[in-house]
């Protein structure tokens, strides 16, 4: 019964994972797409010591821990979103 339960998680987790995209830094924490809707949340408790940068899967990981520990909330406004440029990315002139 418990690895049944535990299986279902995993396979949960999975697939919330798989809708998270976009993932950077920003402001006080991280932003990122859940199914194409812009969120932004804070890096506290044992999140604030996760960093990212170390691969897509790893980065939605991130993304998805701040998501469930209730952490994270759509952006009203995309455009007043303020991200540094990432790592490997090109500032536009």
């Amino acid at each position: 019964m418990l690895k049944t339960l535990i299986d279902a998680g995993r396979q949960s987790c999975a697939a919330a994972r798989a809708r998270i995209s976009n993932v950077r830094w920003c402001d006080q924490g991280i932003s990122f797409d859940l199914d194409g809707v812009p969120h932004t949340g804070v890096m506290r408790g044992s999140n604030a010591d996760l960093l990212l940068g170390y691969g897509s899967e790893i980065d939605a990981s991130v993304a998805l821990r701040v998501l469930l520990a209730g952490d994270a909330t759509p952006v009203a406004h995309p455009a007043t979103l303020a991200c540094p440029v990432q790592p490997g990315e090109e500032e536009e002139t």
